[in-house]
């Protein structure tokens, strides 16, 4: 008889073990989703990684798991789906950043991810762009850097900028720059972020500007028709290594008792 209700009450329990591995399983998979698309977003991307990943929406409603990319985003649709060429001055002008010029003209300073090691072509022509990263390495093999600017943010984080010092005219504007979390951080100097470069360019609508900002054009990440093949693949062991999990715990319990 005390073996018929031990097997009852195991029986009993057995089910609440599948219901509770079920809603843990339920409560991960957005946040194994959300891991997987940050993961491939960073293999993937670069300048466009933060506001991509900042589209996205990961949730589970009624057991439905629902990944979405904000349609208002017209930057990560371009990363997610691609785009042809495209001119970049009419988007970035209507930004709230952009000032107004003496004669009328709104224009924008643009900063752009210098690294020295590998050239980044970001709204210039490739050519231009091959003689910029050739100085740039000119430049830092001696290097000299003017005054340190150390600037605050509402978040607590610190960040330092110096001017790259250089008479070279296509390199006027250029800065390294390194962000630290705290100011704790800065002021303690034990943590030394690692510097960045950026080369700083106006972009302005005056017809007089040589600029060229024509995009060549963004290919697919196609990061979430990824994300849905390991889906496929993923989530049948997931959800039974959830259930094995509370089973185990319970075969133990009751191993015990």
């Amino acid at each position: 008889m005390d073996e018929l209700v031990k097997m009852i009450s195991y029986l009993r329990a057995y089910g609440h073990a599948l219901e509770d591995g079920i809603n843990k399983f339920s409560s991960a998979l957005p946040l194994f989703t959300k891991q997987h698309i940050t993961r491939k977003a960073n293999q993937k991307l670069n300048s466009t990684k933060n506001a991509y990943l900042q589209a996205v929406s990961v949730k589970m409603i009624d057991f439905v798991l629902v990944v979405e990319l904000d349609r208002d985003s017209w930057l990560a649709n371009a990363v997610e789906s691609g785009v042809g060429q495209f001119n970049m001055k009419a988007g970035h002008l209507q930004s709230s950043k952009a000032k107004l010029s003496k004669e009328g003209y709104r224009y924008l300073r643009i900063p752009i991810g210098k690294d020295p090691n590998k050239p980044a072509p970001i709204g210039e022509r490739p050519e231009k762009s091959q003689e910029i990263q050739r100085r740039i390495v000119d430049v830092l093999i001696k290097p000299k850097y003017g005054l340190r600017k150390v600037k605050r943010n509402p978040d607590g984080s610190v960040y330092e900028t110096q001017k790259v010092m250089t008479h070279d005219p296509m390199l006027q504007g250029f800065y390294r720059t390194r962000r630290f979390d705290t100011a704790e951080d800065y002021y303690g100097g034990k943590k030394k972020p690692t510097w960045q470069f950026v080369l700083f360019r106006t972009m302005s609508e005056n017809p007089k500007s040589k600029s060229n900002w024509d995009h060549p054009g963004i290919q697919p990440a196609h990061i979430f028709r990824d994300t849905e093949k390991w889906l496929h693949q993923a989530v049948g062991q997931l959800l039974s290594d959830f259930i094995q999990s509370e089973v185990d715990t319970l075969n133990q319990r009751f191993g015990e008792s």
